[in-house]
């Protein structure tokens, strides 16, 4: 969510500013720092938006950013490599993903109530820690089935669909660079966010969560702003 709008306004407006070597620098350390989370649903997410840019912007060498990125830990002989391609996880998160569908299973068009997943895990896994531990779904889409339904998740995803479908309709009439690039890159980091929320809670963090809503209500704003410039 930070780095994406910095990246962009680097490639696609600061060709000529005095700016962009401070950009190039504190993006660069910004992508350092992503590169050590390990984190694979992060990596997905980064691939995925770059890929939406890429077919945004028409741009095919942005294609060849995403290859050279998951290329340089294996040329590198890397130790991360294995951290960002390996498949341990998918067994535990299949597990969390089926005890999770079961508690949906329950209440699936209002839901089970609002924060009740962590408990509700306890009661219907299936292992040595049955009644003992919970858990969250590691997937927020699941776990917001399981709380709110399928109405609250329909919900949510009506207004993540509302925001994309605006901001592509509104990228199409702004005009410059900057304002563009600006909301072009706050809305791959939104979907980065969402792509990564898939493998992870990050919603049910209420630091991320509010870093989210404030990402989407300051692309907004940078619409509204553009549209009186």
């Amino acid at each position: 969510l930070v780095f994406f709008p910095l990246v962009s306004v680097v490639i696609f407006d600061l060709k000529h500013n005095k700016f962009r070597y401070f950009a190039v620098f504190l993006s660069s350390a910004l992508f350092y720092l992503f590169f050590l989370t390990k984190t694979r649903g992060a990596w997905l997410g980064l691939v995925v938006s770059i890929a939406y840019l890429a077919f945004f912007k028409k741009k095919i060498w942005l294609i060849t950013i995403i290859v050279f990125l998951l290329s340089v830990p294996f040329v590198l002989k890397m130790e991360m490599a294995k951290y960002i391609f390996e498949t341990s996880s998918i067994g535990d998160r299949s597990a969390m993903w089926r005890t999770g569908l079961e508690i949906f299973k329950q209440h699936p068009i209002i839901g089970n109530g609002i924060n009740t997943f962590f408990v509700n895990f306890k009661k219907f896994r299936n292992d040595e820690w049955k009644d003992k531990r919970g858990s969250y779904a590691h997937n927020c889409y699941l776990q917001m089935a399981a709380d709110i339904g399928i109405i609250g998740l329909a919900a949510f995803l009506w207004v993540i669909f509302s925001y994309f479908f605006s901001t592509f309709k509104e990228l199409k009439k702004m005009r410059g660079i900057f304002y563009p690039s600006v909301v072009s890159g706050i809305s791959m980091g939104i979907l980065a966010f969402l792509v990564h929320s898939f493998f992870d809670t990050n919603l049910y963090s209420l630091n991320l969560a509010t870093l989210f809503w404030s990402a989407v209500g300051i692309s907004q704003s940078v619409i509204n702003v553009s549209d009186k410039t």
